[in-house]
């Protein structure tokens, strides 16, 4: 059983969903809509102690953070390869990885302040909002058993 949380316009999620798609994996879709603060809820903070989105689960055991999740679809699911087998082709998508970690940063916060803050803003209003940013897990759990 496959089932990835995730939000529609999370870019992070877009990632995980192509990388299940290439692979052919069937999974169950679990939608965690962040206008409502689905991602605060106690049941998926105990999947994903960040409260982000995604979070992939399979056969029960939660996975967290775009690459590693696509990194274990590679590993775990039958059909076509996602890290090539020349080396230098790895390295070269390993950096390309790496770039959108650090550098798509700047887009993953212009996409929250530029569309998901405003509809938020006119969803609850800002004293809701500080509200609702309190309740943001500041650690994640170490390990995962």
């Amino acid at each position: 059983m496959v089932e990835l949380y995730h939000f529609w316009s999370s870019v992070c999620s877009v990632r995980c969903r192509m990388a299940l798609e290439e692979k052919g994996v069937k999974w169950t879709s679990r939608y965690i809509d962040l206008f409502k603060f689905d991602q605060m809820k106690p049941e998926y903070l105990a999947l994903n102690p960040d409260g982000v989105v995604p979070t992939l689960v399979h056969n029960g055991k939660p996975i967290c953070e775009s690459t590693i999740i696509n990194e274990y679809i590679d590993a775990a699911f039958e059909g076509p390869k996602l890290i090539p087998d020349d080396p230098l082709k790895a390295a070269r998508m390993r950096e390309f990885i790496r770039k959108c970690e650090t550098s798509f940063d700047a887009i993953v916060k212009l996409t929250l302040v530029k569309y998901l803050l405003p509809k938020l803003r006119n969803r609850w209003g800002d004293e809701e909002l500080v509200k609702q940013a309190q309740r943001r897990p500041t650690r994640s759990v170490e390990s995962r058993a």
